[in-house]
């Protein structure tokens, strides 16, 4: 069970990283990990077998990091 994500990077200049959500079908998002620019891939390691929905936002460099909105989501089924 892993699911390995990718997505086109931001073009704010100032993106200084990612942080990626993991949820169930009907659950809220929880943060599950993170990754630094100019990174746009992350690998969600020992996920249990079942459906999920993932979404990535940017965070840029300022002292009080700014998030942005989520992406897309994307749905998998974790076999």
């Amino acid at each position: 069970g892993a699911v390995r994500l990718s997505w086109t990077p931001s073009p704010d200049p100032d993106v200084i990283g990612y942080a990626v959500y993991r949820a169930t079908p009907t659950g809220s998002f929880e943060r599950i990990g993170s990754v630094r620019a100019p990174a746009t891939t992350f690998t969600d390691r020992n996920v249990p077998a079942g459906a999920y929905r993932y979404a990535v936002t940017a965070q840029d460099s300022s002292v009080r990091a700014n998030e942005s909105q989520p992406s897309n989501e994307v749905s998998v089924r974790v076999p």
